[in-house]
């Protein structure tokens, strides 16, 4: 069960606060796909015990938030991919592994590119030597597919905490 949950020192890092509000303030999240109980974005989330990925989220109102684990990530893409071809609205932040295969399965509707890399957290501290970089991926955003943006760190970062 939950191969995609399974606990490893890369996969319990969280989103930076100042990088969730700044996606917030423009989605509106209604969910956090996967999350646990210490950092989780959205008063409606899924925890590795609530295995999200056997879940309808095309069910689910409004824009969905996923910082899924990285190891292993295709799953999780996989299942955006398929559930916005259900109508979801998904926002995925991830490493930019667009040259894969699977990803070109379903394309988002909007990407955008983060230049500069983010200090993901750990129990509500800021981690250095991230070593990737970093893209949200939006499906069933109004925007025609292939759309595509540049985002800075530092642009980002200018979000207070909520």
């Amino acid at each position: 069960m939950k191969q995609e949950f399974k606990t490893m020192h890369g996969n319990e890092y969280s989103t930076p606060q100042a990088v969730f509000n700044y996606f917030n303030k423009i989605y509106n999240f209604t969910h956090d796909l996967a999350a646990s109980d210490l950092n989780y974005k959205c008063n409606n989330y899924f925890t590795m015990e609530n295995d999200s990925l056997s879940k309808d989220w095309h069910k689910l109102e409004g824009y969905l938030w996923l910082n899924p684990p990285y190891s292993p990530l295709r799953p999780w893409i996989e299942k955006a991919q398929k559930e916005a071809d259900l109508g979801a609205k998904v926002c995925l932040l991830v490493p930019p592994f667009l040259n894969t295969k699977y990803i070109h399965n379903r394309l988002p509707n909007k990407i955008i590119y983060i230049v500069g890399r983010l200090a993901f957290e750990r129990e509500g501290q800021a981690q250095k030597g991230n070593t990737k970089d970093s893209v949200l991926l939006v499906f069933n955003d109004d925007v025609v597919r292939g759309a595509s943006s540049w985002l800075s760190r530092s642009e980002l970062l200018k979000e207070t905490l909520c």
